[in-house]
C-alpha cells in the first residue's frame, strides 16, 4: 500500500525555505487540511521538549515524549498527527530538515548514515538527557534565532544543525553501554537499505550479504551487535510491520495480504502474525482501529 509522503513545504502555506523548517511548540502551526492520517515524510523531523509533555504514535507504538527527552521520526516512518497531543505547558521546538539540504555543502555524505538513530527503525525515536550536561537547548535556540532572520544564511543553519545532530549521537554514546564503530553502523544501514526493497522476496541472509560484499557469517554478526536481533528476527519484524499497515489502512482482504507479503499459504500468514502479536489479524485490525478511531 502506498501512504502520503509529504514534503516539508506541504506543511505551510508559504514556506519560508521549502528543505528547512524550525518553530517552537508553543507556537506549533495549523495542520492543513490536505494532510492525511496516516502519513510518512520525505524528511527528517525532530521534537524536543523542555517543559511538559507530548504524546505522538510512531509505527503503530505511541511514545510520550516528556521534559529533557527529544523524539526522532525518520524519512519514511509512518506516524499519525491526530495522535499529537500536548499540554498547556508544553514548550521545545519542532525541527524539520531533508537530506538533500543538509548534505549538500557536506563533505562526508555519509554523515547522516553514521549517526545510530537516524533511519534507524530498531533504534528508540525517544532520547532522553535528562541525567546529562548539555547545550541542547541553547543550540535549538540559535538555530531558531538565526531561522527568524529575514536573509536565511544556510551555511550558518547546516553548521548548527550539524552541531545538534553530533550532540544528540554523543549523548547516546554516553547513556549507551555500547558505542559502535561507524564502519558496522554504515554496513547496518545499508541492510536496512535493502531490506525495504527485498523484504517480500524471500531473501537467505546469503543474498544480502552477496549484495554487500561481505560474508553471511559477518552480516549476521553487525546485525546482531547493532539491534540486538538475528537476521530472521529483524526480517520478521519488517513483514510484521507491513502486515499491521495493509490491515489497518488498505482495502486488502488477509487472503491478499499473506499474498502480497510472499506467504504461500494464508494459514501461514495468520500463524506468523498470531505467534508475534498474540492476536490474528483480523483482531488486530478490530482493536486498532475501535482505540484510533
Amino acid at each position: 500500500m502506498n501512504f502520503y509522503t509529504y514534503k516539508i513545504s506541504d506543511f505551510f502555506e508559504k514556506p519560508k525555505n521549502s528543505n528547512f523548517h524550525i518553530n517552537k511548540l508553543e507556537k506549533m502551526p495549523v495542520l492543513p487540511a490536505k494532510i492525511k492520517d496516516p502519513h510518512k515524510h520525505s524528511f527528517y523531523e525532530l521534537f524536543i521538549v523542555e517543559n511538559g509533555k507530548m504524546t505522538h504514535n510512531v509505527d503503530y507504538q505511541e511514545f510520550n515524549v516528556n521534559k529533557n527527552q527529544l523524539l526522532f521520526i525518520s524519512k519514511e516512518q509512518l506516524h499519525i498527527w491526530s495522535k499529537f497531543q500536548r499540554d498547556k505547558n508544553l514548550s521545545g521546538f519542532r525541527l524539520m530538515f531533508s537530506e538533500e539540504y543538509f548534505l549538500i555543502n557536506q563533505p562526508n555524505n555519509q554523515f547522516l548514515t553514521e549517526l545510530i538513530f537516524v533511519d534507524n527503525v530498531y533504534h528508540l525515536p525517544v532520547i532522553n538527557f535528562e541525567s546529562q550536561k548539555t547545550n541542547l537547548f541553547l543550540y535549538f535556540e540559535i538555530l531558531f534565532n538565526e531561522y527568524q532572520r529575514e536573509k536565511l544564511n544556510d551555511s550558518i543553519v547546516r553548521n548548527l544543525l550539524s552541531l545538534i545532530l553530533l550532540e544528540i549521537q554523543r549523548l547516546i554514546n554516553e547513556t549507551d553501554i555500547k558505542i559502535f564503530e561507524t564502519q558496522h553502523i554504515v554496513l547496518y544501514k545499508k541492510f536496512l537499505f535493502l531490506l525495504e526493497k527485498f523484504f517480500t522476496k524471500n531473501f537467505q541472509v546469503s543474498n544480502f550479504a552477496e549484495k554487500l560484499n561481505v560474508t553471511p557469517q559477518y552480516l549476521c554478526k553487525i546485525l546482531k551487535l547493532i539491534s540486538g536481533k538475528n537476521f530472521s528476527q529483524i526480517v520478521q519484524d519488517r513483514i510484521n510491520l507491513e502486515s499491521k499497515r495493509l490491515l489497518c489502512y488498505s482495502n486488502f482482504n488477509v487472503n491478499e495480504i499473506s499474498e502480497i507479503l510472499g506467504f504461500t499459504e494464508t494459514s501461514y500468514f495468520i500463524r506468523f502474525f498470531r505467534k508475534i502479536n498474540g492476536e490474528t489479524p483480523l483482531v488486530f485490525k478490530k482493536n486498532y482501529q475501535k482505540n484510533t478511531i
